[in-house]
């Protein structure tokens, strides 16, 4: 598929070559991979050549489905085989989307290449690095603010704030359907490798509610539990339906009244439909990250997925459906927070950074 294939908008004026290098599978998870996919799809909508970077056949393959030129590095941690398939692509821009451990192992790449970190801390810090960090799901009472970055790094220009949420295209019809027009179905997404086997327990926890519900099951095909995930659906005394690699997320999320979620972009998208959530975190920072936006009023941050007992997850559900009125209130909270402006807004970071380098 050509570059430009399905884009409005191509014909830059100097055509750049852009490198996106992230991680994806059964313990990362696909987040870091989706979000970039999505700016390095508007990069060649933009007339930007792309490639993609990755050490898992999950992410090239759905760079291939999204026209995005991807190459797969097993030890993409070892700063030397990456910078040799840089130069062999001509890249003149790096960005840079993995956990936070990896970070370390690259640095050495940005004394080479114009580089933007995109970061998700979850409290393993380190020395930042390159020309620009842009850190997600922080400062979100903010729009877009600017960091004091010099005590991890006197260089680099750091970006928080909510206008650097990346959504996939399918999210820019907006909210759909208000609150009290929306089916008692329930979605539960917990992203598509879901590696720490939340859905399994919230199909469990579902058993304890009062009400039966139509149950929407989202699953990614690096979820390690489909098996068991299906045969509990099966057994529900909801009515479930299990899809794997569901290309209508966004339209699943706007014909639920409630989603079940940990964190990640989830949490944002179901802002982006106005879709209520219940979030169980997988950890205290993931709940701290989730409690910027719930403290606004757009869901229920409900707590630690190991202190939360399977009764508090099914009341919670049961009192938010029938509480139509506060589901209302959220999805009023909800218009507004996040545009689709994301995607350009890193890239233009991004193109600008080989300025920055050479200032």
């Amino acid at each position: 598929m050509p570059d430009s294939e399905n884009c409005s908008g191509s014909g830059s004026k100097q055509r750049q070559r852009i490198a996106f290098v992230s991680t994806g599978g059964h313990v990362t998870g696909l987040g870091h991979a989706t979000r970039q996919l999505v700016v390095a799809r508007h990069a060649v909508c933009q007339g930007h050549h792309a490639v993609v970077f990755t050490d898992a056949s999950g992410v090239a393959a759905l760079a291939t489905a999204s026209g995005i030129a991807s190459e797969i590095l097993v030890n993409i941690e070892d700063a030397s085989i990456l910078a040799a398939a840089l130069q062999a692509h001509s890249v003149t821009h790096l960005v840079i989307d993995v956990p936070e451990p990896a970070f370390p192992a690259l640095r050495s790449l940005a004394e080479r290449w114009p580089t933007v970190l995109v970061v998700s801390r979850v409290g393993r810090d380190f020395e930042w690095f390159g020309s620009d960090v842009i850190l997600i799901g922080e400062s979100m009472s903010e729009w877009e603010t600017l960091i004091d970055s010099t005590a991890s790094s006197p260089h680099a220009r750091v970006h928080s704030g909510r206008a650097y949420l990346t959504f996939r295209d399918e999210f820019a019809e907006g909210i759909g359907m208000a609150a009290g027009s929306r089916p008692e179905s329930i979605l539960v997404a917990h992203g598509g490798a879901d590696p720490y086997g939340l859905t399994a327990r919230c199909l469990g926890a579902l058993e304890h509610t009062t009400r039966d519900y139509t149950v929407q099951i989202l699953l990614g095909s690096a979820n390690c539990d489909v098996d068991c995930i299906e045969g509990l659906a099966s057994e529900s005394k909801h009515n479930c339906q299990v899809t794997i690699d569901a290309s209508d997320v966004a339209a699943r999320m706007r014909g639920a009244c409630l989603s079940l979620i940990s964190g990640g972009n989830v949490r944002y998208e179901s802002c982006m439909t106005g879709t209520p959530f219940v979030a169980l975190s997988i950890s205290q920072r993931q709940f701290d990250i989730t409690e910027q936006v719930s403290g606004m009023g757009a869901g229920v941050n409900l707590g630690v997925a190991e202190l939360i007992s399977d009764l508090e997850i099914a009341v919670t559900v049961d009192d938010l459906v029938l509480d139509v009125e506060r589901r209302s209130r959220m999805q009023g909270v909800m218009t507004g927070l996040f545009d689709m402006g994301g995607s350009d807004r890193i890239l233009s970071i991004a193109l600008d950074s080989a300025k920055t380098n050479s200032a």
